[in-house]
């Protein structure tokens, strides 16, 4: 969360401590607060689950990148010696057995490998015979089981990101016409009480964005 969104929301909340500290019977000023207390609420869970979701983004594709490295270091460059060295005993061996590039994509780079295994795993007894250990295959697919599931982590990070970013923009803009609310129905109430009136102008002032349509003047309109 950025340091705009995070002093808005601490402002936010300052409007609804105060305006819980001084309840009034005027109509429809505690459905607004109790309404914005429940949407500070879900902004509290919607940043929980975006925050979350940038953590496991951001690890997940750590452990991809790691993982892709040891692949690309390890596996196919081996591969390839011991087929070549069992050239004689299998002409077409050298060409079933192509390294994926290290510059090709991540769409690219898994079918690709996994082809590599499969080839290998069918002539198994032949490339173990000219020196491949006996538990490679497995240890490569292994690695490449982890590889694809470091990608499906990372989607599913973004999308939990992202999947929060519609919700929460539009709670936002809701809490600002609920501080609106607030802001004309104690502006009233307050007129006479000069400290009050600071005090509550102090705790609302707030910028909301409620639309981003262009204003009169080409910018987006007032908040």
């Amino acid at each position: 969360m950025n340091r705009v969104v995070r002093r808005r929301l601490d402002r936010l909340n300052r409007v609804y401590s105060f305006s819980k500290q001084h309840l009034t019977e005027v109509k429809g000023y505690v459905a607004a607060v109790t309404q914005l207390g429940e949407q500070l609420d879900r902004v509290g869970v919607l940043t929980l689950q975006s925050e979350a979701g940038d953590l496991e983004e951001d690890a997940s594709t750590a452990r991809k990148n790691e993982l892709r490295q040891v692949i690309e270091a390890d596996h196919p460059s081996h591969i390839v010696r011991i087929a070549r060295s069992a050239t004689p005993a299998d002409p077409e061996l050298r060409k079933r057995f192509r390294m994926p590039g290290r510059g090709v994509s991540l769409q690219a780079f898994l079918p690709a490998a996994r082809a590599m295994a499969a080839e290998a795993a069918s002539r198994k007894e032949l490339l173990i015979g000219e020196g491949l250990p006996e538990t490679f295959l497995e240890e490569l697919n292994a690695a490449l089981d982890g590889y694809a599931e470091a990608v499906n982590q990372k989607d599913i990070g973004r999308a939990s990101h992202v999947g929060a970013r519609p919700e929460l923009a539009a709670i936002t803009r809701e809490m600002g016409l609920l501080v609106r609310r607030l802001d004309s129905i104690n502006r009233y109430r307050f007129r006479q009480d000069g400290e009050l009136l600071a005090a509550w102008n102090s705790v609302k002032d707030v910028a909301w964005p409620l639309t981003d349509k262009p204003g009169p003047a080409g910018g987006t309109a007032a908040a």
